[in-house]
């Protein structure tokens, strides 16, 4: 009986581990200030790559820099908000009744508003297009395929 006791006692402590590990992967996936200060290095490394690769000439280069600069500004509230939902979520998961009702209300309020910023990329995506000359298109569709799978999430566009 003993026995019974101290393996059920173990088996709870190691699964208490695994979902602390969980819990702390799933903030890690908030970017702190420097993670931050670097995906702006990750963009203008990006678009000097673009820049070099599609011969950009310096007007396209402050073009796709201003819809950058547009795109993040017009998307920081929705970026607020999904920070909040993750919040919200976490909140819901330490608690001890799960509320599941609650979860896939602010789930559904996420998914609409990654649906926006998908739309949004999207947009960018045409915009930056549109100022390329057709040459630039004809090689930017050449080397798409090539760039698929680098560069994480999103990758393999303009």
């Amino acid at each position: 009986m003993n026995k019974k006791i101290i393996t059920g006692l173990m088996i709870l402590a190691m699964s208490a581990g695994n979902i602390s590990a969980v819990m702390a992967e799933t903030t890690t996936n908030i970017p702190t200030a420097t993670e931050q200060q670097f995906m702006k290095t990750g963009f203008e490394m990006h678009l000097e790559k673009m820049a070099e690769v599609l011969n950009l000439t310096d007007a396209q280069k402050e073009q796709i820099k201003a819809i950058f600069e547009a795109e993040k500004t017009n998307n920081e509230a929705t970026m607020q908000q999904l920070s909040e939902i993750r919040k919200q979520i976490k909140a819901l998961a330490a608690t001890e009744t799960f509320d599941e009702t609650a979860v896939r209300a602010l789930a559904e309020q996420s998914s609409k508003l990654r649906v926006e910023l998908i739309v949004s990329h999207a947009k960018v995506q045409n915009h930056i297009y549109n100022i390329l000359t057709a040459e630039q298109k004809a090689l930017a569709s050449k080397i798409e395929p090539l760039m698929k799978g680098h560069g994480g999430p999103g990758a393999g566009g303009l």
